[in-house]
């Protein structure tokens, strides 16, 4: 997968946070929409991550990945490992296609450059029809082929 230039080098934790992505200010991705994807994200991963894999995958910092784990509950850092610290099978048994759909928009933006179904599939352990099940239950995103397209890209 091509990786662009990072995209997310922070969170919005002010009060301008309203949940989503503030591209008026700057771009900041909300703290509770990046830390809701990455908790997800780590539940598809059927294990504990280094910290530099969780950074790679949504082509940001570590500081950005361990303030998402400070701010979300069932997240936490330890020795260089992202770490969930609830049940595993019982969240992953909560990822419906709505939340699934947040994750792909959150990580598919996050590379910055074009990004296929297979790609995203590949970074999620899940299959191309899953993606594409997400990607089409987006408001925000739509599929060019087996490009992922986000709304304003």
């Amino acid at each position: 997968m091509n990786v662009g230039t990072m995209l997310i080098t922070g969170l919005e934790t002010g009060p301008d946070d309203d949940g989503f992505w503030n591209i008026e200010n700057g771009g900041r991705i909300s703290i509770d929409l990046f830390s809701k994807a990455l908790a997800g994200w780590l539940v598809l991963q059927g294990r504990d991550i280094p910290v530099s894999e969780a950074r790679a995958a949504f082509n940001t910092t570590t500081f950005v990945i361990e303030q998402a784990a400070t701010w979300r509950s069932t997240l936490r850092t330890s020795d260089g490992t992202l770490i969930f610290v609830r049940d595993r099978q019982f969240a992953r048994t909560v990822i419906d296609v709505r939340e699934l759909s947040l994750i792909v928009q959150v990580i598919s933006a996050a590379q910055n450059a074009e990004v296929t179904v297979n790609d995203i599939a590949l970074l999620l352990l899940l299959t191309p029809a899953q993606i594409r099940e997400a990607v089409e239950a987006h408001a925000y995103m739509s599929l060019n082929g087996d490009n992922i397209e986000h709304e304003g890209q």
